[in-house]
């Protein structure tokens, strides 16, 4: 028995070293992963703008279970991401280092699962040690937001391994607790569904009678499982982002797809060539080769099946690829990708144990296993040290954008590309990746969209808003496109046709957040401030951590007197985010309308330092200096806003005042001709080229301008005084009492207005009334009241 118990306790150490040593390969060809950063390929949408990502740390588990993201049913995925996000927030490294992780706690699996099988150490050290290292699986591991393809695997694969075991040695609680974990596989990804069948394969291998009642009943909690899941996953899939777009095909040209695709895979599983993100529809007509490619694996995968159909080992390799791959071979489409390289991950088990297997067979001549063993680790070394230099491929958005375009180019790749050159504010190559992306396909809603964007940050918006157009055409309801085209018309101070946009994304989607914090600023600007204040709360009260709407609250706050909640939103706004420019844009406004100047020149400063290229900031430290009379300063501020958007009509308004009080008339007349082009419904641009107008004693032209103002602001007091002087000079005194009148009433503090109505009275006879106007109008502090106090009041 000794004897006995020294050979088991040797094998089972052989047994640890080759899943140790597994584990340090895989490991080794990964490490550069641990370096990546997030990329722009569904990472937003899974961790750095998901609504799922911080859910754990508000105790909401049942979102989880409950609502479906991104066109799929993966809760256990959705969760995993977020404690990660626990562990370090948005560092990119823990979440890295969770899929590397369960990639190598794969491989163990397979070693086990194959070894379980076979019985065979060498086959399951090399069938695992190739899973491992291949170049194949570098999307599944690489990709943060493939963390459900490792996840389900690490689930399916704990699940087939003790339904083996249960199979063997019927143990019924393998069989149990494989059915828990078949539960966990599916709440990770909905592919997981191929297991239930994947179980009768294993039955087969074994040499159970598949056909029995015991056996067929055993199945029975899986394949209802799976068919749950499975009417889930579909129903998930219909609601995702993905469905729209999808090429049309026929049956049969869906299956020379299919054809085509395990083809693809077959071949970059014998060797990785072109591993690119995407993988595109061909263009035009079906290339003669897909046909061909479709004959070639349907009669190969028939030979293998009827020439080893007593070969339980070639039957177990072949039926595991195909069961596992079947669903993704795009016959039923689920995407706008005829393949992709994740598809792979589990069904490469099946095609590397018959590769394995294979060459065993072939080498197994005397010192064939060492012959062979030596084949299959320079094979492994070779595609470790691949795999090692495409793992960097994944490094950031530019890298796996730049590859792909450089290997197989398509609309996606550029489009994507183009979003991150717009990130980093490299608009113009942004437009050209745009542009190119809709040369391969015109249908593109999402370059249109993007390209729209590009063009708004260069200060285009007319033009953006004509791609906004464009891909509303193709998508009418397409939200992304309505809220863009919304910021675009705002930004051209078309309020009103903003408000539209806003409402119908609402309408569409009353979860699109961003949506309340831009329309609150729409309708603070119309002046709608309780309107507003509601957005704002809005904002915050479904994002808490939401800087900019703290920041925009506290302005509608400020104009709404509420001084201490307003300065209460500004320190919670730079306590969230002390990088957010609004919050020190806000502030700054804020201390110059305290007088505080200096505090403001601070705050805006401090705001350039982190967005220099913001317009407002620009704009508002201008007005700063135009207030203590830095009059060449505040001209080159609002000369910079003006260039970094040519149509910001406010900064040709307070340029126009500014060379109007420093005697550049002609000047001033030009900017507030700009400025009527795009802000023609501020009432300002007219009070201000009114005054102008004056100069030049163009008075009709005064009323006019004064007319427009009034008409846009009945509240607007120094339009009817100043009116109301004009009308003076031109003898219509009753008009010019009725004006002066109206301002007061408007502005009971308003000297110059008692001063002019004063003068007015004084010539019509009613000197009591015009000494009484020029009294309130010297309590008033208007000093040019006391003259004709002293001449004509004693």
């Amino acid at each position: 028995m000794s004897v006995v118990f020294e050979k088991d306790k040797k094998q089972n150490l052989n047994l640890v070293l080759l899943i140790i040593l597994t584990g340090i390969l895989t490991y080794l060809s990964y490490t550069p992963v641990l370096k990546n950063k997030f990329t722009n390929w569904d990472d937003p949408n899974y961790v750095t703008e998901s609504p799922f990502i911080s859910l754990i740390e508000k105790g909401d588990f049942k979102s989880y279970f409950t609502e479906n993201h991104m066109g799929n049913y993966h809760p256990f995925a959705l969760i995993s991401l977020s404690l990660d996000y626990q562990s370090d927030k948005f560092n990119p490294l823990p979440y890295h280092r969770t899929n590397l992780i369960l990639h190598i706690l794969n491989s163990f699996l397979v070693f086990l699962l194959i070894y379980r099988l076979l019985g065979n150490s060498y086959t399951a050290f090399f069938t695992a040690l190739l899973f491992g290292v291949h170049p194949i699986h570098a999307e599944s591991v690489a990709w943060i937001a493939e963390r459900k393809d490792v996840l389900f695997t690490f689930f399916f694969l704990i699940s087939l391994w003790l339904y083996a075991g249960f199979a063997k040695e019927k143990n019924y609680i393998n069989y149990g607790l494989s059915l828990v974990f078949f539960i966990f596989s599916l709440l990770s990804k909905g592919m997981a569904v191929s297991l239930a069948p994947t179980l009768v394969l294993v039955d087969f291998f074994y040499g159970r009678n598949i056909k029995s009642a015991k056996v067929i009943l055993e199945k029975i909690p899986f394949f209802l499982l799976a068919l749950t899941f499975g009417i889930l996953a579909v129903y998930a899939q219909s609601l995702g982002p993905d469905t729209e777009g999808i090429p049309d095909y026929n049956l049969f040209k869906r299956l020379v797809f299919a054809g085509y695709g395990g083809s693809q895979y077959i071949l970059k599983l014998l060797w990785p060539y072109d591993l690119v993100a995407f993988y595109p529809y061909p263009k035009g007509d079906i290339p003669y080769y897909y046909y061909a490619a479709f004959l070639a694996i349907t009669c190969s995968f028939t030979w293998l099946v009827i020439f080893f159909r007593q070969n339980k080992t070639v039957i177990f390799g072949v039926i595991f690829f195909i069961l596992n791959i079947v669903l993704v071979l795009q016959i039923l489409p689920v995407g706008k990708a005829h393949m992709a390289d994740r598809y792979a991950y589990l069904p490469s088990i099946g095609f590397f144990l018959l590769l394995v297997f294979a060459v065993e067979k072939v080498l197994s001549f005397q010192k064939g296993n060492v012959i062979g063993g030596g084949i299959l680790s320079l094979y492994v070394l070779v595609l470790g040290i691949y795999n090692y230099s495409h793992v960097h491929v994944w490094k950031d958005s530019l890298s796996l954008w730049n590859y792909a375009i450089g290997h197989i180019p398509s609309d996606v790749a550029y489009n994507n590309r183009g979003v991150e050159f717009n990130k980093s504010g490299e608009y113009k190559l942004a437009i050209e990746d745009f542009n190119k992306a809709l040369e391969l396909n015109p249908t593109h809603k999402e370059a249109y969209n993007n390209l729209g964007v590009a063009l708004a940050n260069l200060g285009k918006n007319k033009e953006a808003i004509s791609a906004y157009d464009k891909a509303l055409k193709i998508h009418p309801n397409y939200v992304n496109a309505l809220y863009n085209r919304g910021n675009s018309y705002a930004k051209l101070n078309q309020a009103n046709t903003a408000l539209n946009d806003y409402d119908q994304v609402l309408m569409l989607d009353p979860k699109y957040l961003s949506v309340y914090n831009n329309r609150g600023l729409v309708l603070k600007s119309l002046g709608k401030l309780k309107e507003a204040l509601n957005d704002f709360d809005k904002a915050i009260l479904f994002d808490p951590d939401n800087a900019d709407a703290y920041s925009n609250r506290s302005m509608v706050k400020y104009a709404l007197n509420d001084v201490k909640g307003a300065v209460e939103d500004n320190q919670k706004a730079m306590s969230i985010n002390p990088n957010v420019t609004a919050a020190y844009l806000n502030s700054g406004i804020a201390k110059c309308k305290l007088n505080d100047f200096k505090g403001a020149l601070e705050d805006f400063n401090k705001a350039i330092t982190i967005n220099p290229s913001d317009k407002e900031i620009y704009l508002n430290r201008g007005i700063t200096y135009y207030h203590i009379q830095s009059l060449d300063l505040a001209i080159k501020d609002y000369t910079k806003a003006i260039e970094l958007d040519s149509s910001y009509g406010e900064a040709f308004l307070n340029r126009g005042i500014l060379k109007a009080n420093t005697g550049n008339e002609k000047g001033a007349l030009s900017d507030y001709a700009k400025a009527i082009i795009f802000i023609p419904d501020n009432p300002l641009v007219y009070g201000n080229r009114a005054i102008l107008r004056f100069s030049s004693n163009d008075l009709k032209g005064v009323i006019e301008d004064l007319d427009k103002a009034i008409l846009l602001d009945p509240a607007y007091a120094d339009a009817y005084c100043n009116r109301g002087l004009a009308k003076a000079n031109l003898g219509d005194k009753s008009g010019a009492m009725k004006d002066y009148s109206r301002a007061l009433e408007l502005n009971k503090s308003f000297g110059l207005a008692y001063n002019n109505r004063g003068v007015l009275r004084y010539q019509s006879g009613d000197k009591k009334g015009g000494c009484e106007d020029w009294h309130e109008a010297l309590k008033l502090n208007f000093e040019g009241s006391r003259a004709f106090i002293q001449a004509y009041c004693k």
